[in-house]
């Protein structure tokens, strides 16, 4: 059940035009959003290190994090909904037996290797077209520079943002199987895309009790998780940890809600189809 279910998923969503239009709109607008970064390469050459290493945050998370990449995720999960209420695709994988354990794996785990591979894609994609267009960074070859870029981005994007892509995933899901339709999970899930990225942009600087447990913790983006894959292992790492008053305790904490949310909308969806009846 689960390989089935898996692999009508991913069919599925690739044959489907709005999947690629909206693809083709997170480019658009992640590429819009660098234009004058690729201005800036073209005018001052190589990217010193301290850019670069900013990059490593600044290319997932600003660029995709914030609105962009949940979108597209809440998306594809939205058009998987609708095929398993409106088009009845759900009756059709029944009938061929299997488990809803099964059932719910394959559907949340192909959506989010779907989402996990095009995002991964597009955020080496970015930062290395990005540096071929400033000509390199500066003091580290070739052969460095890919060294280092595959470790730090692989980790930021698999570590921190991929446990956020799939919280948005289950959490839409669940939401759609609450309802038995995908319009409400697509209301749902972007009226919360847009909370967050209006509530990072107002209070993220605000130190009050409620403001950090939120940021810290409880936000798609835990900022005491992101500060320690990101900057692990470089000069400003201790600096930013002390200065926002972020321990290793905070880090695992982040990491452990990002799990609760996956925890919750897969249990969800898991009683809400176990007594679904065709």
């Amino acid at each position: 059940m689960f390989t089935g279910t898996f692999r009508n998923t991913v069919k599925n969503l690739l044959r489907t035009p709005t999947f690629w239009l909206m693809f083709a709109v997170v480019i658009i607008v992640v590429l819009q959003n660098n234009i004058e970064h690729f201005a800036d390469g073209t005018k001052y050459g190589p990217i010193d290190i301290n850019t670069y290493n900013d990059m490593m945050h600044n290319i997932p998370v600003p660029n995709f994090m914030m609105y962009a990449m949940p979108l597209f995720a809440v998306v594809c999960t939205v058009i998987t909904l609708n095929r398993d209420y409106g088009d009845r695709f759900f009756e059709i994988e029944k009938a061929a037996g299997g488990s809803t354990v099964g059932y719910v794996l394959g559907r949340l785990s192909a959506l989010i290797a779907v989402c996990g591979v095009l995002f991964t894609a597009m955020t080496f994609g970015l930062l290395y077209l990005r540096v071929i267009v400033a000509g390199g960074v500066a003091d580290m070859t070739a052969t460095q520079f890919l060294a280092d870029s595959f470790v730090r981005l692989l980790r930021v994007d698999w570590v921190l943002c991929m446990p956020s892509i799939a919280s948005y995933i289950c959490i839409t899901y669940a939401v759609g199987t609450l309802f038995k339709h995908g319009v409400p999970a697509m209301i749902v899930s972007s009226i919360y895309i847009i909370f967050y990225y209006m509530v990072y942009l107002m209070f993220r600087w605000k130190w009050q009790a409620v403001y950090q447990i939120y940021f810290r913790y409880l936000c798609p983006v835990p900022r005491a998780l992101a500060t320690h894959v990101v900057r692990v292992n470089t000069e400003l790492y201790q600096m930013l940890m002390d200065m926002n008053g972020d321990t290793m305790t905070d880090v695992y904490l982040g990491f452990a809600c990002m799990i609760g949310y996956i925890a919750i909308g897969t249990a969800v969806s898991y009683f809400r189809i176990k007594k679904r009846d065709v």
